[in-house]
């Protein structure tokens, strides 16, 4: 928000914080073993469930207000 303020570009908001949601989203995905087969999840799921659900969250409590914020930039402007 700061540099739209400072560039007064106010694209620059909504694809700054798109792109900051996308990745933590795709990060999200990758940690939370959605990309790999049943097999490769079921032998992984007992080991370190809590960890991988751990980071998942916190990742996605960064992700989240990013793309809400750039899904309500895009359709105010």
């Amino acid at each position: 928000m700061i540099v739209a303020l400072i560039t007064g570009d106010w694209s620059l908001l909504y694809k700054i914080t798109g792109i900051v949601g996308a990745v933590c989203l795709g990060i999200a995905g990758l940690l939370s073993g959605s990309f790999v087969s049943g097999d490769q999840f079921a032998r992984n799921y007992n080991s370190d469930r809590f960890n991988r659900i751990s980071n998942v969250s916190k990742i996605l409590m960064i992700g989240a207000p990013n793309i809400i914020t750039a899904i309500t930039v895009l359709y105010l402007r």
